[in-house]
């Protein structure tokens, strides 16, 4: 396997590091500490091709050979789909209790969000206005 040079084996690996610029040889640094090119003095070629059939979500090359779900993987991602739940299941806690209390509450408030922006938008007015009085504002007259 070491010499073969078809497809796959070693030679396809390399080919990799370099189509992905580089994601092999980060991964190589990261989960052994040496470079892809000092393989195979060190670990030997057999190492490589297992290096690579186990590959982690979290791994340089995964990502890049999986640019769909590599998304799904990041923290970032999953910090947002938390926050979400988070604000999904106190919406609900607060539409229950609001159905079995006469006292009107407040509705919550979403969990802080890092990328979302931290301004309080003024409101103006407190109801509703109807379409056609709208028209008559917005317009300036009857529409």
């Amino acid at each position: 396997m070491a010499g073969r040079c078809g497809p796959g084996g070693i030679a396809g690996l390399i080919r990799l590091d370099r189509e992905s610029g580089g994601a092999l040889d980060y991964d190589c640094m990261v989960q052994l500490g040496v470079r892809l090119a000092d393989i195979p003095r060190t670990y030997g070629w057999t190492a490589l091709p297992i290096l690579a059939r186990h590959m982690t979500t979290e791994s340089a090359t995964w990502r890049h050979l999986n640019p769909d779900e590599a998304s799904w993987t990041q923290p970032i991602r999953q910090a947002a789909l938390l926050a979400d739940l988070f604000d999904a299941l106190r919406a609900f806690a607060h539409v229950y209790a609001q159905a079995h209390t006469k006292r009107k509450m407040k509705r919550p408030e979403p969990y802080p969000r890092p990328w979302a922006p931290k301004h309080k938008g003024k409101h103006y007015g407190a109801d509703p206005i109807r379409v056609g009085d709208f028209d008559k504002w917005y317009y300036g007259g009857d529409s």
